[in-house]
C-alpha cells in the first residue's frame, strides 16, 4: 500500500510542496513554482519538478536531441531528475501535458476488467 506524505510551503518568492510515496521503493518529489510572470522565459516564472531515488528506485535518464540521437548518455540509476519549464506558456503546456498523462496511466492501469 502506498504512503504519501506531503508539505506545501508559501513563501513570497515562490510555491512549493514536496513528499514521498512508499510502496517497494521510495520516491520523493518536489514541485516549485513562482507563478506566471506574464510572458516569456524573460519574464522570470518557472515550474520545477524534481523526483528524488529515497529508496530503491529504478529509473533512467535520456536525452535524445532533436534526431533522436542520444548526444547524452542515458544515466542509470540517478539520484535525482529535475524538470525546469521557464515561461507562462510553457508552465501552462506542462500542467495540461502532466494532467493529460496522469489521466492515461489511471485509465490503463486499473486492474483487467476494471478499464473503461
Amino acid at each position: 500500500m502506498e504512503e504519501i506524505n506531503e508539505e506545501l510551503e508559501k513563501s513570497k518568492v515562490f510555491y512549493s510542496t514536496k513528499g514521498e510515496i512508499t510502496d517497494a521503493c521510495i520516491l520523493g518529489y518536489e514541485v516549485k513554482t513562482n507563478g506566471f510572470h506574464g510572458g516569456d522565459a524573460g519574464h522570470g516564472s518557472y515550474l520545477e519538478i524534481t523526483f528524488t531515488n529515497e529508496a530503491s528506485v529504478a529509473m533512467d535518464v535520456a536525452m535524445p536531441n532533436t534526431a533522436g540521437v542520444y548526444e547524452v548518455a542515458s544515466i542509470d540509476s540517478p539520484e535525482s531528475v529535475t524538470i525546469k519549464m521557464r515561461g507562462d506558456a510553457e508552465i501552462r503546456t506542462m500542467v495540461i501535458a502532466l494532467r493529460r498523462m496522469s489521466e492515461f496511466l489511471e485509465k490503463v492501469l486499473r486492474p483487467t476488467g476494471q478499464r473503461k
